[in-house]
């Protein structure tokens, strides 16, 4: 007997077909809600050349939605027919004046499409309608950047201090990169946004004005202390309000390992080497790059030796050397004239056995034989 398969009765057809359209139409008639973009939701839902269709189709299931429309616009656009996609997009912003994500989301189309002054009077009307939100400054300056670059510092100034995240401060740098310029933005915007400029201008090489934007983020949060600051200090040398502040963050966070590192780097910018070894050492286990600072710094206070003995004792307690700490370790030997037992140790560490590592440790036993056996100190 051979079982034979029907297909569902057309009423279970019909609501699997009503499911799949109501799933569809949720998508859409969500996408502002969730502030998603329509291509995420309607892509769901179209393959290939069927893009144009699926765009026309879900938007005459509401003409009124703009972002429906826009979507509608990009596909034109997508499909080489910019003149029709450029004319859908000024609708938008003509029928809706109002709505300034519409207007945001219109302005960043129009200036793909080549029409800058048309997409910076869209934005222009966006930071209008809605001054609190930052995107809608973040989307003018970004615009005036490409439209109008004399104007773009002061819409990027608008936009941070509006609250415009991290993210945005590699373009607002590049438009003009005077760190005080910045600083000046997100004064009382709050102890984070301080923070993460101050962050970001010390890595950017400004240290004097990323000292201004940590004691702005102090100021707006005393009971916040933030290790980038320590590290703006050590730049300038300013070494004695750097102890200050080690001093009470070590009294507040004693086991905190940023604050133990940034104890370490004051050490080691007074020379005080051995101190700076010990510290490194105490947070060895839980950063690897710690415990090769400490040697590094073992090296500075007693030369080589000084250094083989801190690996020494970090193998004698347990502690497993990881790549760089072995090739450290024929360096050392190499400069103490073991070159036996550098070559030995590297043959011995497994680090040729790995793909990943052999070249660094066939270079290290070449520098190893190329020492003589006592080298100059």
């Amino acid at each position: 007997h051979q079982e034979r398969t029907t297909p569902p009765p057309p009423p279970i057809r019909g609501a699997l077909g009503a499911l799949l359209l109501a799933n569809l139409a949720g998508a859409a008639w969500q996408v502002r809600d969730r502030q998603v973009e329509p291509a995420s939701a309607l892509l769901w839902s179209s393959k290939g050349g069927t893009t144009e269709l699926a765009a026309a189709t879900v938007r005459r299931w509401a003409p009124w939605r703009p972002e429906l429309a826009l979507y509608e616009a990009r596909t034109l656009a997508v499909g080489s027919r910019r003149d029709e996609a450029l004319a859908e997009v000024r609708s938008v912003v003509a029928d809706h004046p109002s709505d300034a994500d519409a207007l945001r989301a219109a302005s960043r189309l129009l200036l793909a499409l080549g029409d800058g002054d048309q997409a910076l009077a869209a934005a222009d009307r966006a930071v209008e309608e809605a001054r609190w939100d930052w995107r809608n400054h973040a989307t003018r300056a970004r615009v005036m950047t490409v439209v109008d670059r004399e104007r773009a510092a002061a819409a990027w100034h608008d936009a941070i201090e509006a609250g415009s995240p991290r993210s945005t401060y590699e373009e607002a740098w590049a438009v003009l990169p005077v760190g005080l310029y910045w600083v000046d933005a997100v004064q009382g915007s709050g102890n984070r946004q301080d923070a993460a400029l101050g962050a970001f201008l010390l890595r950017k090489g400004d240290p004097e004005a990323a000292v201004l934007a940590y004691e702005e983020a102090a100021f707006d949060a005393p009971g916040v202390m933030h290790p980038g600051y320590v590290d703006a200090l050590l730049a300038l040398d300013r070494l004695d309000q750097a102890e200050q502040v080690v001093a009470l963050a070590r009294s507040r966070h004693p086991e905190d390992p940023a604050w133990i590192a940034r104890e370490a780097r004051l050490r080691e910018k007074q020379l005080r080497w051995g101190d700076a070894s010990a510290l490194w050492m105490s947070i060895a286990r839980r950063d690897p790059k710690a415990a090769l600072r400490s040697v590094e710094t073992a090296v500075q206070e007693g030369g080589p030796e000084n250094g083989l003995r801190i690996l020494l004792r970090m193998q004698t307690d347990g502690f497993r050397l990881d790549t760089n700490l072995h090739l450290k370790r024929a360096q050392l030997q190499a400069r103490a004239g073991l070159r036996d037992e550098c070559v030995r140790d590297i043959a011995s560490s497994g680090l040729l056995d790995n793909k990943f590592t052999r070249k660094r440790a066939e270079k290290a036993i070449q520098d190893c034989r190329r020492m003589p056996e006592d080298p100059p100190r």
